[in-house]
């Protein structure tokens, strides 16, 4: 009898201190930032292959198209479809890249896609600290586009921080291009609130994983440059809404 009363105190004890650790365990734990969509439709869009202006030859541009996929499957609202799906129908349609908004609309077309990113790495730097340019572009078959023969890369020529905002003549509906420097402390801080919530804690390099992998740094810098262009689109698109009775 007493050996069985040891053991019941003792697993009652190692309960205990498992709901402690695991309440220790949750106040360390945050939700991660998201992005939230101006549309009141589910929209359905696609990533082009990103093309490689950076110079280097190693660079795998479809990976970085692969890693703007991704953070925009995780917006509630838009649907994606995988990379292979806008390269097969790129084959089809016979086009290498897509320079021209005929080009995009063509894809859009043959995918029934409300939205077609398009993008460049412009920058790679894969040594600490790291440093990755890229530019991208968001043509809709609901926008204004129209096309002007500029080049994606010349969004990433700008200083940081700037945008450009407005489905303006000439341009996509939105775009957005920066070299994300990670020894720019902007760029650092923007980053932390960013692997809030999606880094553990107690890992060996917890939040700095971001910093030493460029597989995931690419994640952050797709994330930024896509709520830039959300950002662009809500501010066309709401104008609209508040008008409407």
């Amino acid at each position: 009898m007493t050996s069985a009363h040891s053991m019941l105190v003792r697993a009652a004890r190692g309960a205990g201190l498992l709901v402690l650790a695991l309440a220790a365990g949750c106040q360390s734990l945050v939700p991660p930032t998201t992005l939230d969509v101006p549309y009141t439709q589910e929209q359905v869009w696609a990533v082009a292959p990103f093309a490689n202006e950076s110079g280097v030859s190693i660079v795998d541009p479809f990976r970085f198209a692969d890693s703007f996929m991704i953070e925009a499957t995780q917006v509630d609202g838009i649907t994606m479809l995988p990379v292979n799906r806008v390269i097969y129908a790129m084959r089809t349609l016979e086009m290498a890249d897509i320079r021209t908004v005929n080009d995009a609309m063509s894809v859009m077309n043959l995918l029934d896609l409300d939205g077609l990113v398009v993008g460049s790495v412009t920058v790679y730097e894969p040594y600490r600290p790291l440093k990755l340019g890229i530019a991208v572009q968001l043509y809709t078959r609901a926008g204004g586009n129209t096309w002007d023969g500029q080049h994606v890369r010349d969004l990433a020529d700008s200083p940081v921080g700037d945008t450009w905002g407005g489905a303006t003549a000439g341009r996509p509906v939105a775009q957005s291009g920066n070299v994300f420097d990670s020894s720019n402390h902007q760029t650092l801080l923007d980053l932390a609130e960013y692997t809030a919530g999606r880094s553990e804690p107690d890992s060996a390099y917890g939040s700095d994983l971001y910093l030493v992998s460029m597989d995931v740094y690419a994640r952050f810098v797709c994330y930024r440059l896509l709520a830039d262009l959300l950002a662009q689109e809500r501010a066309q698109l709401m104008p609209v809404a508040d008008a409407s009775p």
